[in-house]
Parts: C-alpha cells; sequence; structure tokens
C-alpha cells in the first residue's frame, strides 16, 4: 500500500475497477478467472488503473448457467424469495428437504459490504461471540422432538446413542433411541446434536464464484478500503437479464452477445431506470471511457404508459413513478358512474425480463382480496341467506368448539372475533400450511379465541379469509373463491381477471402464466426489512460460521477462507432473515418465539418464531401459494376487473328511499341455499339489489376501529362489515374499499360516482411515495374530495415530493478507462 500511496493512487477506485471487471467477465462474457488475488493485479504507474494478470485458473459459464446468476443476484437485490429459490435451483444447488437454516445466510455472507481489515476482525469476532452465545442458550433447553445425543450407562462404562425426546419432566427426559427402545434418563444426559448441513451437493460453478468473491474481499481488506459488491455487481446481472431471450416451452435460456465494452457506474449509486440508455457508443471502449458514473448500459424502451386518461395528468404521473423506479408495474383505472375515465398500464411485470404491463396483467393485491371477497359476503346477507347477527356456528357447526359458539359473522367482518393470531404455530412451523384450505378450517375450527370476541378489534390479516370461507362453505356448499367467481366475476365477465387463488395449475396455463406480476420490493421497504433484522439463528448460522470471507483470515497471498453458505430452501423459517419483515406487532412476536416457562416442557415441542418466510411478500411469488385460496392474501386482479366491480358496489351502496328492515338482520327473509342454484348469473344487480348495501352499510355506521399497531402499514383502519372506510376530506363523505399490502388498492365514493384501483408489483411501505400520489391526484382531477388516509400529515410533503420528482437529474464526472485485461 505504501506504493500506491506514493503515486497517489486511489485504492477505493482500484477495488472498484476490479469489482467491474470481475462483473463484466462474469455475467457479461461468462468467462472469468477464478484467481483475483493481489499478487495477479498490477497497477500501471502512469494511469493508475489495475491491470488483471494470469488467467491460467478460469472458469466459463454457459448461457443457463449465466442467466441464473444473474437472476440470483438480482433476486438478492430485490429481496425476491421466490427468486432466490428458483435461481439456485437453476445453478444446481441441491439442498437436503429435511434441514431447515436461514435464507439471510446467502445475503449475509455473499453479499455483505466488504470492510477495511481492523473492522471486518471485530465484526467478525462480534458475530462468532453472538454464535456461541445463542447455540450454548439454546442448548439449555430440550423439547419433545429435539434430536438428541444420549449418554447412557452401563457395567462396560458410558456410551452414546441418538435418540428423539418424546416428553421432558423435572429433572429427566424420556427419549426414544434409533433402535426404537425408549429410556428415561437423567437431563444432563441429554446433549442436543449438533447442526447437519442442508448442503447436499455444491455444483462447481458455485464454488468458483464462491472463491472470487472471497478473494475480492480479500483484495478489499487488503487495500484497507470498503466495497458493496451487491451494488456493483447487481447491474451487470440486470444487463444479462436485459440481453436473455425469455424462455419458451422448450426451457432453452440463451444470452444473446453484448456490447464489449463493460458496463460503468459509481460504486453503491442509485442506478435510476431514466437513466438507463443504451446508443451506438456503448460498444467501444472509448466511448464506455467517456460515460458519465451515473450511466448503466440497460436498455428499458417500451416500456411507457398506455391506455386511456381523460382526466388529464394521470398518465404523466405513472410514467414518473416508473423513470423513478418508484414503481416497476403499474395499473390504474378509474370509472365514473361506471364508464371509464382512466385505464392506464404501464412498466414491466418482472425484474427478471421484459414483458410489458398489460391492462388484462394480474397482480397480487394482498389484503385488496378482503374487500373482494366481502363483497361476496354481503352479497349473500344482502339476498338473507347469511344473517349478520347469526352466530358463525349456526353455519359451521364445528367452529363452535373452544367457546366460539357465540361469535357472530358481523363480528368476523369487523375483525372482532378475537383470532387475530390463530395458526400461528402451525404456520411458523410450516407457511405451505397457507395452501391447504382443509387445514387451515381445522385449525380455526379448534382455536381458542385470544381476548374475548367483540372486545377489541385486531386486524385479522389472514385468518379473515378462512373465517369467511368456513362461513360461505356451511352456508351455501362453496368455497369462498367459487362464490366470487360465481356471484362477482361471471356475471361482469371478469372470470380471467377477478381471481381468488389462480387454481390448480393455473400458475403454469399458457393463458394465466404471461399475464402474471412478480412482487418485488421498493429501495424503501427493504431498507425497512434490514432494519428490522432479527439476530441470526444458531441453528441455521452454525453451518457457517466456521470459517470467514473477512479481511482477518486472508493469507499473506491474499487469499481468503472459504465460507460456504447455506441458501434458501423453500419452507425454511429462520428468524434471522434479512429478506423478510414482521407484520405481526411486538407482543406476538415476543409470544411466539417465548420458550415455554420452567423447567417442565412436557410434550410441547420447540417455541418457534413468526412465520418470517410466509410474511416475506415475495413468498407470495410461489405457484404452489399463487394457486392455492388463500382468501385474505392472494387476490389476483386487474385494475380494470377491480374498479368495474367497485363500481357496481358504488352504485349499490347509493342511500335507497325508505324500506323494509335491511337484509342480514332479524325481521328479514332468509333461506340458505346453494350459490350454484339457478340465480346465480342474474348479475350484480340482482345480487346486490339497489341501495341493498347502502342499508346495510349505513346500518352498521360507525365501523371498528382497528389501532395503528394492529395494521400491516401502520395508520389505523376503521372497519363496517368488512369494507375499510375512508373519510373524505370535506368531512361529509366517505369511501368505501380495501388497501393491500405494499401499495394496491380499491375504493369507490358512491356519493360521487367514483371507483378507483391501483394495482403495483414494486411493494411500497411508504404509501406517500406511490399510491397517495396517484389517489391524490385522480380525486383532484376528477373533482372530488381526496380521501383523508391519502393526504400527509404535513401538506408540504405533497409538494415536496412533487418539487423532488420534477429536479433535474445530474451527472457525476467520466470515471478514468476501465482495467486492462492481459
Amino acid at each position: 500500500m505504501a506504493k500506491l500511496d506514493e503515486h497517489k493512487a486511489d485504492r477505493v477506485r482500484i477495488v472498484d475497477h476490479v469489482t467491474r471487471a470481475y462483473a463484466h467477465q462474469i455475467f457479461v462474457d461468462g468467462f472469468y478467472s477464478a484467481d483475483p488475488h493481489p499478487g495477479n493485479i498490477l497497477v500501471d504507474r502512469t494511469t493508475l488503473m489495475p491491470v488483471l494478470l494470469d488467467f491460467g485458473l478460469t472458469k466459463e459459464l454457459d448461457a443457463h448457467t449465466r442467466y441464473n446468476f444473474a437472476r440470483l443476484l438480482v433476486a438478492v437485490a430485490e429481496q425476491d424469495m421466490h427468486g432466490l429459490l428458483d435461481a439456485l435451483e437453476g445453478v444446481g444447488l441441491k439442498l437436503r428437504p429435511d434441514v431447515p437454516f436461514d435464507a439471510a445466510l446467502l445475503a449475509r455472507y455473499f453479499f455483505r459490504d466488504a470492510k477495511t481489515q481492523a473492522v471486518a476482525r471485530a465484526e467478525s469476532q462480534q458475530r462468532r461471540a453472538d454464535l456461541r452465545r445463542r447455540v450454548a442458550e439454546a442448548a439449555r433447553h430440550v423439547y419433545a422432538g429435539d434430536r438428541v445425543d444420549v449418554k447412557l450407562r452401563g457395567f462396560l462404562g458410558t456410551k452414546s446413542r441418538k435418540g428423539e425426546v418424546l416428553w421432558v419432566g423435572d429433572g429427566h427426559v424420556r427419549v426414544k433411541l434409533t433402535n426404537g427402545e425408549e429410556k428415561e434418563v437423567p437431563r444432563d444426559a441429554v446433549r442436543l446434536q449438533a447442526g447437519r448441513s442442508p448442503i447436499d451437493a455444491w455444483p462447481d460453478s458455485f464454488i468458483f464464484f464462491d472463491r472470487v468473491l472471497g478473494l475480492l474481499r480479500g483484495l478489499t481488506a487488503a487495500l484497507n478500503v470498503t466495497q458493496s459488491y451487491l451494488d456493483v455487481m447487481v447491474p451487470y446481472a440486470r444487463r444479462a437479464l436485459e440481453s436473455h431471450d425469455a424462455p419458451g416451452a422448450d426451457e432453452q435460456k440463451t444470452i444473446k452477445a453484448a456490447p464489449s465494452a463493460p458496463i460503468v457506474g459509481a460504486p453503491g449509486e442509485h442506478l435510476p431506470a431514466a437513466h438507463a440508455q443504451v446508443s451506438a457508443a456503448v460498444s467501444t471502449p472509448a466511448a464506455d471511457a467517456a460515460m458519465p458514473l451515473s450511466a448503466v448500459a440497460v436498455a428499458l424502451p417500451g416500456f411507457g404508459v398506455g391506455g386511456v386518461d381523460r382526466l388529464g395528468g394521470i398518465s404523466e404521473l405513472v410514467q414518473e413513478l416508473i423513470d423513478s423506479e418508484d414503481v416497476l408495474g403499474c395499473q390504474v383505472c378509474v370509472l365514473r358512474n361506471g364508464e371509464p375515465i382512466v385505464d392506464l398500464w404501464g412498466g414491466r411485470l418482472s425484474p427478471y425480463d421484459r414483458r410489458p404491463v398489460a391492462r388484462d396483467s394480474l397482480f397480487n393485491c394482498f389484503s385488496v382480496t378482503k374487500g373482494v371477497v366481502t363483497a361476496a359476503v354481503l352479497s349473500l346477507v344482502q339476498q338473507g341467506r347469511i344473517d349478520l347477527s347469526a352466530p358463525v356456528a349456526k353455519y359451521w357447526p364445528a367452529f363452535a368448539a373452544e367457546g366460539k359458539d357465540k361469535i357472530t359473522v358481523e363480528q368476523v367482518l369487523n375483525h372482532q372475533a378475537g383470532l387475530a393470531n390463530a395458526g400461528l404455530e402451525e404456520l411458523a412451523r410450516d407457511p405451505f400450511l397457507v395452501a391447504d384450505a382443509d387445514a387451515m378450517l381445522q385449525i380455526l375450527a379448534t382455536a381458542t379465541p385470544e381476548i374475548a370476541p367483540g372486545s377489541e378489534t385486531r386486524y385479522h390479516y389472514l385468518t379473515f379469509g378462512w373465517l369467511l370461507d368456513g362461513l360461505v362453505r356451511g352456508a351455501c356448499g362453496v368455497s369462498l373463491s367459487e362464490l366470487v367467481r360465481d356471484r362477482l366475476a361471471r356475471p361482469l365477465g371478469l372470470e380471467d381477471s377477478l381471481l381468488v387463488g389462480l387454481g390448480p395449475g393455473g400458475a403454469s396455463r399458457a393463458d394465466v402464466n404471461p399475464r402474471l406480476a412478480t412482487l418485488v420490493l421498493h429501495h424503501s421497504a427493504r431498507q425497512q426489512v434490514e432494519s428490522r433484522r432479527p439476530p441470526p439463528s444458531p441453528s441455521a448460522e452454525q453451518h457457517s460460521s466456521g470459517s470467514s470471507m473477512d479481511g482477518e483470515n486472508n493469507g499473506s497471498d491474499g487469499s481468503a477462507k472459504e465460507v460456504r453458505p447455506a441458501p434458501v430452501r423453500a419452507g425454511a423459517t429462520g428468524a434471522g432473515d434479512p429478506m423478510n419483515t414482521s407484520i405481526f406487532r411486538k407482543e406476538d412476536e415476543e409470544r411466539a418465539g417465548r420458550p415455554a416457562g420452567g423447567g417442565r416442557t412436557g410434550a410441547q415441542r420447540r417455541p418457534v418464531g413468526v412465520p418470517l418466510l410466509l410474511l416475506n411478500p415475495t413468498f407470495f411469488n410461489n405457484p404452489r401459494i399463487r394457486e392455492s385460496c388463500v382468501p385474505s392474501a392472494n387476490g389476483h386482479f386487474s385494475a380494470a376487473a377491480l374498479a368495474r366491480l367497485f363500481a357496481e358496489v358504488a352504485s349499490a351502496a347509493r342511500p335507497p328511499a325508505p324500506a323494509d328492515p335491511p337484509p342480514g338482520h332479524a325481521g328479514a327473509s332468509s333461506s340458505r341455499g346453494d350459490a350454484r342454484d339457478s340465480d346465480r348469473d342474474d348479475g350484480l344487480g340482482k345480487a346486490f339489489a339497489a341501495g341493498s348495501l347502502a342499508r346495510l352499510l349505513v346500518d352498521g355506521a360507525g365501523g371498528a376501529e382497528a389501532a395503528g399497531e394492529q395494521m400491516l402499514q401502520g395508520g389505523g383502519g376503521r372497519f363496517r362489515r368488512g369494507l375499510m372506510v375512508y373519510e373524505l376530506s370535506d368531512g361529509a363523505g366517505e369511501a368505501l374499499g380495501h388497501n393491500g399490502l405494499g401499495g394496491s388498492v380499491v375504493l369507490c365514493a358512491p356519493e360521487h360516482g367514483l371507483s378507483v384501483a391501483v394495482t403495483l408489483n414494486r411493494l411500497c411501505f411508504e404509501s406517500r411515495v406511490t399510491t397517495s400520489r396517484i389517489i391524490r391526484k385522480v380525486f383532484e382531477a376528477a373533482g372530488a374530495p381526496v380521501p383523508s388516509a391519502f393526504l400527509p400529515a404535513d401538506p408540504s410533503v405533497a409538494a415536496t415530493a412533487d418539487a423532488d420528482a420534477a429536479a433535474p437529474v445530474t451527472t457525476a464526472a467520466a470515471p478514468p478507462p476501465p482495467a486492462t485485461v492481459v
């Protein structure tokens, strides 16, 4: 380093150029040197640029592997759990299906920022100390189901056997040995078994990629600088995906020839799509040397906004959000008195391919699904098939167990059933239970309310839909998904764009799969997830912490000891996953992860944390989850379909003339029937009799309040018989609908004849960044008061956001030429 400092060489820039050279080799060329230690890197005294030497140890990647490595990096950057699993399978990593592990290891150990040697050493020592402490704490307790080593004392001495804990008593443990024999032994004779590695087979491409990252990290530490490999390499990975031909039926993946010049970008710099311009000049090294730091060779032509905007200004706003990368793909539809005045779509369906959003594209809209299934249930209420004041057990007898016999239909609709967290432990052990409706109905039927029903409003983020599913199955003999299809979608001609679950094989159907939007996280959401990351779990981290790629472990030649992290497996529920976000309240998290009290656990199984994998929104990209019916959270809709449905709701919700008592209450006619009977196709005009929803909803005025910390994104919610109520800014009117995690929303303002729907696939937990701006613009342009929930607390915030978006973008000075390869 003394020589570099003597010549005033920029060590940060040297590391940056070397890293970019390797990113170009791996993702663009598909051929790279697998030995980038300091002895193979020279620095030209004149240009002070690095020169890469010794290509004796090289690795060539075929197009398929290169494509999946690119997907791997982009999935980590987007924190897309399903995309990560898919990419790992694509590169050939084989995992043991019976060994759970922490998905965070991939992100933490492969792509963590490289630090200076002193900082890296301190962080590594701290991680190891934390791990030892967690392992020791975990070993203090044993539970039923734990695998243990058992010391058995006999006449010939002590021998060790393996077994499984059956129950734990005071000072004694009963175990079942591998030969089937059961024994009761002292507690100090039992020790938890060391965890098994979840990796069954390592592909050589993965090993060499690991080696390159380790050696680059060693180089960074040796030069005493920092580097974010993910920030540097992801633009190259996106470039590889951009030039990739979309797989056809034969799944053959090829990558088009790439320009010869490397991509240039500032280290750690956010590279918005607005700057992602490609021209013929990019294909020459000379032109590349003059490229500004903020430019990156990723072309995004053809992803503009299309459709109709009769209000004016909405299409420009959506395009602005796409250009700023606040939005990946988006649809906006607005109907006034049933006629479209805005019908827009734009952006991309996925960060992994070039499919544009179309009018009929399908977005998973999360809790917007609650609004749709509520509309279906209310259609039965207004016909007298379901009585709001009746116990749910009247229609679903099994639900009466464990003191739930008096929970009413209205309490379920208003999130007052006391079952907000029912099934938490089961879901934490197996998140894919959400795809098994029968299992979830059984769990709810046998669940005990956590609070007295009707005493408090707690947002039933997942259980709401299954409670209504059990109700509808008992009342009509069909599932909630079928009810939505028969009572709502079919009469409106929306069977292909108003889907609660895609149905068996639906995610791979030729008429559905190309229309599916991939869920990813907005950068603000990724930061929020990272800031809330809990400490890593010892069971996952112990597989990879025996060695480190940090600088203090480098040999004199700059080489690094390998760490082979445990990648993600579907179903893993590690509590230390930074790619996951919890939507539970703090007390629920603490309760879920709390060990059994005292020294006696009986046959209780080891406590688990909240189902973090399930609560990473990108988990819902999984085809199994898409195809199942998760009636609170996996509705796949287009904005046009949602706006059309809620235009009917708005029409039916207009105040009627004085009439008989509202349907669904004592005194109203009640006849239980089958949703498959002869009137199922009579259309919404009959399913929602004129004014019937208004009588139902006005009669329920006031609604039920859920506190902010009980909602998924903060900000309290008011419910009226299943629909969210949004007060308008004029203080006189209301809008009805439901919003979903990440920004999708549908609502209607009956008094103004408006229905509005927004669908997004880049999920943002700061709604003012995207959804609120769109809703404000729509209502203002339509001359209607804006729902107060979408107004900023500080009026200057909206003006600031608009000003920031309109500010010109500046570019940095041109970099020196890229690293020379000889």
